[in-house]
């Protein structure tokens, strides 16, 4: 080959080599944004994605954090497992709730189906819940949705990673509605966290995804919604807060937050559930015990002579099964029974 073909082989290896960078670290196409906090402490607040929803800061600002080798924040991924990006610096909200990110309005954040991802931590338990991203405002009725943690005064659903949402804007309203995930986000742990709502599917359609980054312990849950889509608000996007007088703000650090107009599949997350091809719990009623809670929905069929859903007791068969599973806190109730005979199976 001479030398001008090969300078220009050279070329295209590296205008590939770029594309394929930028898309990596933007994400797929259906990238509404993705605030990396890296950069100087000026530039942490832009937008990595195509749109440049570069963001504000409220007037008692976040701060950017170095990643330490130990302590806070020093289990978060780097690089990050979805891109190959490296990650050195995260976000501070603090402990005092009043700091958050901000971005004006925009057609790309009238989702119908999302997701949001972030790396988090958080620092402190409140009575209220503690907004991780949001397009929320109250006023005018101008309510979509907001991904929190519900705090002490929530009752069975506090500390937990949840979905409020509204179709129509109102609060307590037909289209308002409450998502918890059942799964408890801890003080003072590091985790990736995930969740996708599919307005089309309202019996599966929301997902939670979380994983302790200090253990590897991944726990997902699949939950329902009552149909629509999220009001289209005119409010502002906010990572930390809603727009709102009573913020709700998050404390601690919070890192890595991607917001995309599509549910995504677990393996396409910035920290995609690869691990897991299936985990099938035998939970739930009679007929939804085949489905499959890890990330690729291979819900289970049977054979027909089927096995058979069966209640843990408190004594006898099954009765030492563990309640909850140790290692992701989930309770266990059910459990699979193929009677006597050879010729039960799921597949």
């Amino acid at each position: 080959m001479g030398k001008g073909k090969k300078m220009n082989a050279m070329k295209r290896a590296m205008v590939m080599a770029a594309v394929v960078s930028v898309f990596a670290l933007s994400g797929y196409a259906e990238t509404v944004g993705y605030w990396r906090f890296e950069g100087d402490a000026t530039g942490f607040v832009n937008d990595s994605g195509s749109n440049n929803f570069d963001l504000g800061k409220s007037s008692t600002a976040p701060t950017q954090y170095t990643l330490p080798s130990s302590g806070a924040g020093s289990k978060f991924d780097d690089p990050i497992p979805g891109s190959g990006a490296a990650n050195a610096k995260a976000a501070n909200l603090s402990t005092s709730r009043n700091r958050y990110f901000y971005r004006a309005d925009a057609a790309a954040f009238n989702v119908t189906s999302f997701t949001v991802e972030a790396y988090i931590r958080r620092s402190t338990t409140s009575s209220g819940f503690q907004c991780i991203a949001s397009q929320y405002k109250p006023s005018g009725g101008q309510r979509s949705w907001y991904l929190c943690v519900f705090g002490t005064g929530s009752g069975s659903e506090t500390n937990q990673l949840s979905l409020v949402w509204t179709s129509d804007g109102g609060f307590g309203t037909a289209g308002y509605e409450k998502v918890y995930s059942g799964i408890v986000i801890n003080e003072d742990t590091d985790y990736f966290i995930a969740m996708s709502f599919d307005a089309g599917d309202t019996v599966a359609g929301v997902k939670f995804y979380v994983k302790n980054l200090e253990t590897g312990v991944w726990q997902t849950a699949t939950k329902g919604h009552k149909g629509g889509s999220p009001y289209n608000s005119t409010g502002q996007f906010r990572i930390g807060a809603i727009d709102y007088s009573t913020l709700y703000g998050w404390t601690g650090l919070i890192d890595e937050v991607r917001l995309s107009n599509v549910a995504l599949r677990p393996t396409q997350l910035l920290n995609g559930l690869h691990d897991v091809i299936g985990y099938w719990r035998f939970e739930g009623d009679a007929t939804g015990f085949v489905t499959d809670v890890g990330p690729n929905d291979f819900t289970l069929s049977t054979s027909s002579t089927a096995p058979t859903q069966y209640t843990l007791p408190s004594s006898g068969s099954g009765s030492k099964f563990d309640d909850p599973i140790m290692q992701n806190n989930l309770p266990n109730a059910k459990a699979a029974n193929f009677g006597s005979g050879s010729n039960r199976c799921f597949y």
